[in-house]
């Protein structure tokens, strides 16, 4: 028994220690790659705003850029020039710019997410406007107006108003873009 008591005394006295070692290792070990995983992670954290916020950043420029391009589009002066074809009535014409400004809006529809809920106000009430100027030259040539006079009749209103349907838009699309800068 003695001998028994004594190799199992040896034994011990090499594998305690070993164990202790092994124990004290992997803590340490764990330790460590707890506090990497951590670090890693706090680095993601920071690193992934910055390039999503650069991102969403640019996505909303390009919004305002598209939404100002729209009301520049429908903007009756840039328009008219553009959908006016000889002999055209004016019962055409003004369901071509109606048609126009439709298209165009629905075409950038989507923008919306990117824009504030004041900047898309602005853009409705922008193409509400030029719809109304549109219905009133309309009604002012009646139906057996021409293009041409439908077209003076549209710039006539507008000059009456003295303001550009798109401008009060296209200024709040404007502030609201260079607050991003």
């Amino acid at each position: 028994m003695n001998e028994v008591v004594a190799t199992l005394l040896e034994i011990l006295k090499y594998t305690v220690p070993s164990g202790i070692v092994f124990a004290t290792a992997y803590f340490l070990m764990q330790k460590f790659f707890e506090e990497q995983r951590s670090l890693e992670l706090i680095k993601a954290k920071t690193a992934q705003p910055s390039k999503s916020g650069s991102a969403t950043i640019t996505l909303r420029l390009q919004a305002y850029e598209r939404l100002i391009l729209l009301l520049e589009r429908i903007e009756p002066s840039q328009m008219v020039p553009r959908i006016h074809k000889p002999g055209i009535s004016g019962v055409m014409m003004a369901r071509e710019l109606q048609k126009t400004v439709r298209d165009e809006y629905e075409h950038n529809l989507t923008q919306q997410i990117y824009v504030s809920a004041q900047a898309w106000n602005k853009v409705i009430e922008s193409r509400n406007a030029i719809n109304q100027v549109i219905d009133l030259a309309a009604n002012k040539v009646g139906e057996n107006g021409t293009g041409v006079q439908f077209s003076t009749a549209m710039f006539e209103i507008l000059a009456t108003a003295g303001v550009s349907p798109t401008a009060e838009g296209i200024e709040t699309l404007r502030n609201e873009a260079r607050q991003l800068l």
